[in-house]
């Protein structure tokens, strides 16, 4: 089934996808950074002199590095997470000196933090079974939708009304489009 040229399952793919998609990054905020802004709160690390480093606080290379993009200049995380140094000081001590950016969790809004970050109840096992059940209905979807479009379309026709031609003459009509009205339409003939 085409709509513009455009696949019906490729329509469903890419709903479905965004779906999935849209439960991994949520888990990720949920879990991977609400568990950074929970350590930074039981450490007590709420000033700039208690700051600590992401591999300080005890997380891999990989965990620091996606932990790190997300504390990039202008995140969401940067609104209660706030860095020591300014982007381009950080990464000059990085390079020069190896030394990683320090973090601390801004006092004034923790307990937003806290909630809005809030992993607790996001399990591993609740997010696989999201993407399986999405994976079954978007199976669901490409295979059953076509034949219930096709049974309402095909129960359309038995209510058509049947126009019948009344007299002996019939015209063709003739459509302008608007670019067109200035030119002399003719008339069609006459059958």
């Amino acid at each position: 089934m085409q709509f513009n040229n455009i696949s019906f399952t490729l329509i469903i793919t890419l709903i479905f996808g965004g779906i999935i998609c849209a439960s991994i990054y949520s888990y990720y905020t949920k879990k991977v950074l609400g568990e950074f802004v929970k350590r930074l709160n039981d450490k007590g690390i709420t000033s700039e002199e208690s700051a600590l480093s992401v591999k300080e606080l005890g997380y891999s290379t990989i965990s620091a590095f996606f932990i790190g993009l997300s504390l990039g200049e202008g995140s969401s995380l940067r609104r209660y997470v706030k860095a020591c140094l300014s982007k381009e000081e950080r990464d000059v001590l990085k390079e020069e000196k190896g030394i990683d950016a320090k973090f601390w969790l801004d006092a004034e809004t923790k307990e937003t933090a806290l909630e809005r970050y809030n992993g607790e109840g996001m399990k591993l096992w609740k997010l696989l079974v999201g993407i399986v059940a999405c994976i079954v209905a978007a199976i669901l979807c490409v295979n059953v939708f076509p034949h219930i479009i096709r049974m309402f379309m095909g129960a359309g026709e038995s209510f058509k009304v049947n126009n019948d031609v009344v007299g002996t003459r019939t015209e063709d009509t003739v459509m302008t489009l608007p670019e067109e009205e200035e030119k002399p339409v003719e008339k069609a003939e006459e059958k």
